[in-house]
């Protein structure tokens, strides 16, 4: 912007998507909405950085061949690329907590497709499903913070909750792990990652913007 009026004009055209008062991180803080902001980013991090760390080893104990497996991260990878930009256009046009929580109900039911596939066809949907789903995460997830707390003060309101929300991303694929080495397969490790999603879409659906008093 080159001048407050293209600021105030920018503002004008996102009525009713953005904030246009900056919260302190103060302020912040004492609201529900970061901290359920916080909640679904936590649960949401547990099953992403799973699935992207495990689900290779999955269709492969599932039976099919290395070729596969590999092409279902490919296209799953593939798809997450290409279909940001679509993302990013409708969350200029669309409130984002519904846009979010389209993103977890999508990534959830990708992989309840996942835990049904008995074809390959199936395994390549889940890919599918869960890769256009999946690339609306991270731009929603940056977007939220100035959309709902305004734009002065949010490198000092990310910059405390991605400390909170970052260490699900590593804890994840761990505890994955950890059930598959107990049960010696990833069936009900992946169905928690499925409700965590599924949890994470309702929870998004009540996190409305701070009203400011």
């Amino acid at each position: 912007a080159k001048s407050q009026d293209e600021v105030k004009e920018s503002y004008g055209r996102r009525a009713g998507l953005e904030s246009q008062y900056s919260w302190r991180l103060g302020e912040a803080l004492r609201t529900r909405t970061l901290w359920l902001l916080v909640l679904t980013q936590i649960l949401s991090g547990l099953a992403v950085s799973s699935v992207v760390l495990h689900e290779f080893s999955y269709v492969k104990q599932l039976g099919y061949s290395t070729a596969v497996a590999a092409g279902v991260l490919s296209t799953h990878s593939g798809l997450a690329m290409a279909f940001r930009p679509v993302w990013g256009l409708m969350l200029e046009r669309v409130p984002v907590r519904f846009a979010m929580s389209a993103v977890y109900l999508g990534t959830g039911g990708a992989l309840l497709i996942l835990l049904n596939a008995r074809s390959i066809p199936m395994v390549f949907l889940f890919a599918a499903v869960y890769g256009t789903s999946v690339a609306g995460l991270a731009v929603s997830q940056a977007i939220i913070f100035p959309n709902y707390f305004g734009r002065d003060n949010v490198g000092t309101i990310r910059g405390f909750v991605m400390p909170l929300s970052m260490p699900a991303g590593a804890l994840g694929p761990f505890l994955v792990s950890v059930a598959f080495d107990t049960k010696g397969t990833y069936f009900m490790a992946f169905t928690v990652l499925m409700f965590l999603m599924l949890v994470s879409a309702v929870i998004m659906l009540l996190v409305k913007p701070p009203v400011r008093r």
